[in-house]
């Protein structure tokens, strides 16, 4: 028994939120949704109010807006195709234009007149010139001043004066 009371309040927190959800998503079986509602003392059966509604509708007026819409867009349908044909021979004719062999030639005549071997000794003298200049470093020179530069930054003076400076 003491062992089913201890597990109690466990049980309770597992049932309790599926009981809130069982309760909340409970469905009422009747037709009362917004959409099945009957809306009382309405009879109008347009959505525009009824004064700004003209009941005499011209067709000869549509008709001729209808008439005038379609010779229009004829008009607009042979100026797109001129438009189309024009911008093709404005293609057509700066492509004529370039010579792309002469291009071609020049691109070779180009590369072959750079100098490979030339470039590859500049490369190779640069690489020997910079292994020189690393050769020329002290290193144990530099670690001695590294060292002395963190015992420095270590420093109480230093973190005193770098406090200062930054409360000021």
């Amino acid at each position: 028994m003491k062992k089913i009371q201890k597990y109690f309040p466990l049980i309770d927190f597992c049932i309790l939120p599926v009981g809130m959800l069982l309760i909340c998503s409970w469905d009422n079986p009747g037709n009362n949704y917004y959409a099945n509602r009957p809306i009382i003392n309405v009879k109008q059966t347009d959505t525009v109010p009824k004064n700004n509604y003209n009941d005499n509708f011209n067709t000869d007026d549509f008709n001729k807006a209808m008439k005038t819409l379609n010779e229009n867009m004829a008009n607009l349908d042979v100026q797109m195709k001129n438009l189309n044909l024009n911008l093709d021979k404005q293609i057509e004719t700066s492509l004529s234009k370039i010579d792309f062999e002469e291009i071609e030639k020049q691109t070779e005549a180009s590369l072959k007149a750079v100098d490979w071997n030339k470039i590859q000794q500049e490369v190779d003298n640069s690489l020997q010139q910079a292994k020189r200049e690393i050769a020329k470093i002290d290193f144990a020179k530099m670690q001695t001043d590294m060292k002395a530069l963190q015992e420095k930054l270590q420093s109480e003076e230093f973190k005193s004066q770098f406090n200062s400076e930054k409360n000021a």
